[in-house]
């Protein structure tokens, strides 16, 4: 009786191995995705929060805002945006993109912290299904979905 394994048997294992390393390689892409996606919303939630919460106070004495770009964002101080009063920027990762509707700035009123109307704020990680969601009532209330 011969003792060792047959070529069939090693191949049979070297391909199960193949298997196996492929679909942890391919979750752990996933994993990572997800947790690029949290990062960057948890992020942009936080300057949205900052902005309402600064304007609240009535910091400097003017509204805050959030200008959303299609890769990035930027907190302002005043009504209207100028690149005189940037306060940050903030460039998300570069397969992240967002979008807001409706179109336009978040501006949160002086004192009240109020909007103007509802904004929902999308973020998209590019060639996937991956979306998450920043909305923010008339009232400021922050929601991420």
């Amino acid at each position: 009786m011969k003792r060792g394994f047959t070529i069939l048997e090693l191949l049979i294992t070297v391909v199960i191995m193949a298997l196996l390393s492929s679909l942890v390689l391919w979750s752990g892409g996933r994993l990572r995705e997800r947790a690029v996606v949290k990062a960057t919303t948890q992020e942009i939630a936080s300057d949205i929060s900052k902005a309402q919460s600064q304007a609240q106070s009535g910091l400097n004495g003017n509204a805050y805002g959030i200008r959303v770009l299609a890769t990035s964002t930027v907190l302002f101080l005043g009504a209207s945006f100028s690149p005189v009063n940037v306060i940050k920027t903030y460039v998300t990762p570069a397969n992240i993109s967002l979008s807001i509707s409706p179109t336009g700035d978040l501006v949160f009123s002086r004192l009240t912290g109020q909007l103007v109307s509802a904004t929902t704020v999308v973020i998209t990680v590019t060639g996937t299904a991956t979306i998450k969601q920043i909305s923010i009532n008339p009232n400021g209330a922050i929601s991420v979905q």
